[in-house]
């Protein structure tokens, strides 16, 4: 019970919802037979609608995920698709069953055969000038700049230490020095310096044996051991020790990940699956559970600026930060072994592998909606709209308003005649302006030609004074051509 209300008084501090009551009453109108959406709240967390009569036309669509896949590539049957890393949206970099680098971009496609224990976990790890691959017991790293030619150069990592076990490998980033942090199952962690293309193993952490996942922002990383629960470690930079703060206890952890550090998402497989987020406060150390949803089968967490994807077998769940819906969103794509989720220039990216086949997909956030249909015509609904925006970290808006939404089965809707009219005013005025300039126009062509004519006419009048001054000329020239013609007619008749 004293536990029960602590966590409710926790709840209640961490989370500031401020009500607020609009007087008016918004009006809206839908057409017959016709899917509308009245409106649109693209900063709706959550949003909802009570129906003031006993019918209701209209229905509340929560804010969700959509996608569009860009590229679907199946490969050979006889190889098997292991792991992956997209290298840019337009590259990417696949190793298969039969020891094969597929890479491709949009230019070029290369196989390179290279040989590693593929019973073995095989990942990859994009660095600055490489891609690193690894196993439980090698490490490669192959140039980036070379991936694209005939032949790869690369180069083992002497450094990187045999192990029976190794969980995952991760990049993390130490006051803007990257180091690689790996889980070796009852060995604990332990951690490379990345320096170059200089890999270099500093140290073994053997507090912790049954990790299965972790996850840094900002020099704070969030480990999650099987056994012990969730635990917050602040890393110094300087001499890398560490600060330990324990979040939660619970056992059956799979997978944790956070984009800022203060949503924390974890995957645990209890009798059911269920994914927590955390809230976490790095200044003040302060943390509370802020939700908690049950789902089925989880295999990882990926988590972004606004929302995590909880990846499972057949759909995988998108849960927004400081989720407050009643909804849940899922992604469709099946079957996926390897996925990883990205931005590029604003855009978020999705991609990953089956079995067979490789995904792109680019993802995108669909604003919350009202969405009204109606088969009856002169009639109307009222409707009481509350919907939540958030302001800033953990506090919110809760809008109350009164929405009224209208079938009619005219042409235009009464808030569009005003539009209309305008509309034709507006033509109005560009037709009185185009008529004018057509009968300046006019104008302007009637007095040219009037012109025209008087020139001609003075011209013709020149000419014929020309002419009355010249006769005698004229007359001898006609003379001359008529004796010519004369004496030519002589000659034929004597001859």
């Amino acid at each position: 019970m004293f536990f029960t209300l602590l966590l409710i008084t926790r709840l209640a501090l961490s989370i500031n919802i401020k009500d607020i009551y609009h007087s008016n009453i918004d009006n809206y109108y839908i057409h017959q037979n016709q899917l509308s959406p009245i409106l649109t709240l693209p900063e709706a967390r959550k949003i909802s609608i009570i129906q003031l009569q006993e019918q209701s036309i209209c229905n509340a669509k929560q804010r969700t995920l959509g996608f569009h896949t860009d590229l679907y590539q199946q490969f050979d049957e006889n190889q098997y698709l292991l792991a992956l890393i997209q290298l840019t949206p337009s590259s990417y970099l696949i190793f298969s069953s039969n020891n094969s680098l597929i890479y491709r971009d949009s230019d070029t496609a290369n196989h390179h055969y290279f040989s590693m224990d593929s019973s073995q976990q095989i990942s990859m790890i994009k660095l600055d000038q490489d891609v690193l691959i690894l196993s439980n017991t090698q490490a490669f790293l192959l140039e980036l700049e070379t991936l694209a030619a005939r032949s790869v150069i690369y180069r083992e990592v002497k450094d990187w230490r045999q192990r029976a076990y190794r969980r995952l490998t991760k990049l993390i980033r130490i006051q803007n020095k990257q180091f690689l942090l790996s889980a070796i199952g009852e060995d604990g962690l332990e951690l490379y310096s990345t320096e170059g293309r200089n890999i270099t193993f500093i140290k073994q952490f053997q507090t912790y044996k049954n990790i299965v996942d972790f996850a840094e922002v900002n020099n704070n990383v969030y480990i999650l051991d099987s056994e012990q629960g969730l635990i917050w470690c602040y890393v110094e930079s300087a001499n890398l020790t560490t600060q330990i703060t324990k979040i939660d206890n619970m056992q059956g952890g799979i997978a944790v990940d956070s984009y800022n550090g203060a949503n924390v998402f974890v995957a645990y497989k209890w009798v059911r699956y269920a994914v927590v987020e955390y809230i976490v406060n790095q200044t003040s150390k302060y943390w509370y559970k802020h939700n908690m949803i049950y789902t089925k089968k989880i295999y990882d967490v990926d988590a972004l600026a606004d929302f995590a994807i909880i990846q499972g077998q057949y759909h995988h769940l998108v849960l927004f930060n400081y989720h407050l819906s009643d909804e849940n969103t899922y992604l469709r794509h099946f079957r996926l072994s390897d996925f990883q989720v990205f931005y590029h220039e604003d855009k978020i990216y999705f991609s990953g592998i089956t079995s067979k086949s490789y995904v792109f997909s680019e993802l995108y956030v669909l604003p919350a909606q009202i969405i009204c249909f109606s088969n009856n015509t002169s009639i109307s609904f009222s409707y009481n709209l509350q919907y939540i925006e958030q302001i800033a970290k953990s506090k919110y808006i809760r809008h109350h308003q009164k929405i009224q939404v209208r079938v009619v089965d005219t042409y235009f809707y009464e808030d569009q005649v005003v539009f209309v009219v305008m509309g034709c005013f507006l033509f109005l005025i560009l037709f009185i302006l185009l008529l004018g300039f057509l009968i300046k126009k006019n104008k302007s062509m009637q007095a040219q030609t009037k012109e025209l004519e008087n020139i001609i006419q003075t011209k013709y009048k020149q000419d014929v004074l020309k002419k009355d001054e010249d006769p005698p000329q004229n007359i001898q020239s006609n003379l001359m051509s008529v004796r010519e013609s004369k004496d030519i007619e002589h000659l034929n008749i004597q001859q």
